[in-house]
């Protein structure tokens, strides 16, 4: 009778110590869940700032672009003058 209680001492003991690492694994596991979204925010947002950088410099290519063919037609007008 007492084997079974010292037994039965140890299971709970054992029972116990799993349902702590599950929380701890829990706990773990919320933490490397908000790294992620963390990180995949920080690397959306900079993907939106490539986007914001390359589509302002497309602007500015094709003022340049503009600027340059109006440079060009104003050439010819004067030289043929």
């Amino acid at each position: 009778m007492i084997e079974r209680r010292r037994f039965l001492a140890h299971l709970t003991t054992q029972s116990e110590q799993a349902e702590e690492s599950l929380e701890g694994v829990q706990v773990q596991k919320n933490y490397a869940l908000q790294g992620l979204n963390t990180k995949y925010t920080e690397m959306r947002s900079l993907e939106l700032l490539a986007e914001r950088e390359l589509a302002q410099k497309q602007v500015i290519d094709d003022r340049r672009a503009y600027a340059a063919a109006d440079d060009e037609y104003t050439i010819r007008f004067v030289t043929k003058a």
